[in-house]
């Protein structure tokens, strides 16, 4: 029911219908006048491109719904916990983010220019509403769901890697690669999608938030803004990353005995320390879906399975490698040279 190689082939799947929706959207897009908000565009493009597949997936796989999507229930705390963990991690993924940017062209500084022109409760709907919902039931759904056979560290390399490719683009790439990470790892600690989604939530509106500061008129009248203005304008590109670079090292220097303190209260609140710590199955973390060992099989009297380990890279893993890699070479790399 549940196997590597579907996961990986609905991987491909997703990536393909991503790139073609997108392509047929800005088509019929561009026979309208332009729109005033981007937000309309952002809000389509996740309901049509990244809540369908999961529909379309739903109808043809017949999988059972909470256990692919992994919708439990889970313990009221877990909540709370999840949501300091989110906040606490949000410098690391300032960090990343920073760090990206000295090697790739910075994917959403436009759209956060002019974010303080457009409606706020919109924007937290289709960008930190939608995305916490539909690309958590994806990626930390259907996609962790296939590779239940897997370890646990592996099994989240993985949710993370297809995480990043459903940016397409390499400077998301690399934050949303440790945000997936990080976001498996917190899926298999509490048992539920719930916990991802309310931290996806909570970074996205996070960075929304902040955005919107910064892009209003609320510090134009502090001493010293338009001095200040005027010497941030005389930058170039480097040189305000590298101011930038040492805020949000300080930054993530103090957030990080929290993080780990918070992360360390969730595995104990959750007696997963010794699963983490022996790298167990992924199928392990939940106790609904618990898979028989080969001696507990045995045991049973039951014969055991003898077909080979499921592969991870699958000829639809590669390909939706390459296309993301030929995706960013030709919309990134290339113009940039």
């Amino acid at each position: 029911m549940f196997s590597t190689k579907k996961g990986n082939l609905f991987a491909l799947f997703f990536v393909i219908h991503f790139l073609a929706g997108n392509l047929v959207l800005a088509l019929i897009l561009a026979s309208f006048p332009a729109m005033p908000s981007i937000l309309p565009t952002i809000g389509m493009t996740q309901i049509l491109l990244v809540f369908l597949p999961s529909v379309y997936y739903r109808f043809l796989f017949r999988t059972p719904v909470k256990s692919t999507f992994r919708l439990y229930k889970t313990n009221p705390l877990n909540f709370l916990l999840s949501g300091l963990l989110a906040l606490t991690s949000i410098p690391l993924v300032m960090l990343v983010n920073l760090i990206s940017q000295f090697m790739f062209k910075p994917a959403l500084d436009e759209t956060l220019a002019n974010i303080g022109s457009e409606n706020y409760l919109l924007a937290i709907l289709v960008i930190a509403v939608f995305p916490g919902v539909f690309e958590e039931l994806i990626s930390r759904g259907i996609i962790l769901s296939h590779y239940r056979n897997h370890k646990v560290l592996v099994t989240s390399v993985i949710s993370g890697f297809f995480f990043g490719m459903m940016h397409m683009n390499m400077n998301q790439f690399m934050y949303a690669f440790v945000i997936g990470f990080l976001l498996s790892i917190v899926v298999h600690i509490t048992g539920s999608v719930f916990t991802s989604m309310l931290m996806h939530f909570i970074i996205n509106g996070t960075n929304l938030s902040l955005a919107f500061v910064a892009s209003s008129d609320i510090f134009a009248s502090l001493p010293g803004y338009e001095e200040q203005e005027v010497m941030m304008e005389q930058l170039d590109h480097s040189q305000l990353l590298l101011q930038s670079l040492g805020v949000v090292i300080v930054l993530f220097l103090v957030s990080l005995p929290f993080f780990l303190g918070i992360l360390f209260a969730m595995v104990m609140v959750n007696n997963k320390w010794d699963l983490l710590k022996s790298n167990a199955k992924s199928s392990d973390f939940f106790a609904r879906e618990k898979i028989l060992t080969d001696e507990e099989v045995l045991e049973l009297g039951i014969p055991v399975d003898t077909k080979p380990r499921e592969r991870i890279f699958t000829i639809p893993l590669i390909l939706t490698t390459l296309i993301f890699i030929a995706v960013a070479v030709l919309t990134e790399i290339l113009p940039s040279l």
